[in-house]
């Protein structure tokens, strides 16, 4: 198995070396968004003719459709990364930590943004502006609905997000440019697709 060796741990952007490169991000975002591109032609195939839009969907198939694109975002990584190049985990940015702390700290990290959409949305209100989309609608109400909502957005969503765009993406283009360079293309690759995704909008 491929792992990477960090050259220094002192600096803020610490040198890694992963198997795969800028060729290999290309083709994985390629092949991410014709696998999109093909699950969305299939599903206008089977569609009802007179379905208009995606709101004539059951809020749980909507739910299960975001939760579905969400972990497609592996794919590419499995195909370029890990069978390609038999790249491990450690290859794709997983480190090993505290379970203490690593339990506790995102604890209290969705706590301080509770607590910082809540002082927005009251700021919002006072000044008599729209308040931020709700996800109720897309998934709907219900405890099944919770729980799917849960899984896709709490735990799907970022594993496989951070797994594609700092994991794949991010490592490849920095076998090619600088950390600041891929940093920046990374994160405009990650908000395009958070706004295609109707998520990041």
């Amino acid at each position: 198995m491929s792992e990477p060796s960090a050259a220094s741990s002192s600096s803020v952007f610490v040198e890694v070396h992963v198997p795969w490169g800028l060729r290999e991000v290309v083709l994985g975002t390629l092949a991410y968004i014709a696998f999109i591109g093909l699950v969305i032609l299939a599903s206008a195939l089977v569609s009802p003719p007179d379905a208009a839009s995606q709101e004539e969907l059951p809020p749980i198939v909507r739910g299960l459709v975001l939760a579905f694109g969400e972990l497609s975002l592996l794919f590419p990584v499995l195909l370029f990364a890990v069978w390609r190049h038999h790249a491990g985990a450690r290859s794709l940015g997983f480190r090993g930590f505290r379970r203490l702390t690593g339990c506790l700290l995102p604890i209290g990290f969705v706590l301080i943004a509770f607590s910082i959409n809540f002082v927005w949305n009251l700021i919002l209100t006072l000044l008599r502006l729209p308040l931020q989309q709700s996800i109720g609608p897309i998934f709907g109400e219900g405890t099944a609905n919770f729980a799917l909502a849960w899984l896709a957005l709490g735990l799907i969503a970022p594993i496989a997000e951070e797994t594609f765009f700092r994991g794949f993406v991010l490592g490849g283009l920095r076998q090619k440019w600088g950390p600041l360079t891929s940093l920046i293309v990374s994160a405009m690759l990650f908000r395009y697709f958070a706004n295609v995704s109707g998520i990041g909008s």
